[in-house]
C-alpha cells in the first residue's frame, strides 16, 4: 500500500495525507494565497469602519482644530494610512 493511503471499511484504499512535494507546495501556496485574502478583507473592513467615523470628526471641526488642511485629510482619507494618520497626528486637542 503506498504512502499516504489506508484501507476503507469497504476495501477501497483512501489517501489520507500527503505523498509528494508537489502537493505540500501547492498546499503551501493556497495558504499563503488564502493569508493574503484575509489580510486584504480585514484591511478594508477596519478602513470601512474608521473612515466613516474619521469624515464625522472632521466634519464637526473647525479648520483651527485640524493640524493642515482639511481637504488633505479628506484625499488622505482614500486609504487606510490616510485614515489613521488623521486620528494620530491631525488632531488638535479640544481645549
Amino acid at each position: 500500500m503506498p504512502v499516504g493511503a489506508k484501507q476503507g471499511p469497504s476495501g477501497w484504499r483512501v489517501r489520507v495525507g500527503l505523498t509528494d512535494g508537489r502537493d505540500s507546495c501547492h498546499n503551501h501556496q493556497m495558504d499563503r494565497s488564502h493569508r493574503k485574502v484575509v489580510i486584504v478583507v480585514v484591511a478594508l473592513a477596519v478602513w470601512a469602519v474608521v473612515t466613516p467615523h474619521m469624515w464625522r470628526d472632521l466634519r464637526g471641526r473647525t479648520p483651527d482644530q485640524v493640524r493642515g488642511p482639511k481637504w488633505l485629510w479628506w484625499i488622505a482619507s482614500s486609504n487606510l494610512t490616510g485614515s489613521l494618520a488623521y486620528w494620530m497626528f491631525a488632531r488638535k486637542s479640544a481645549d
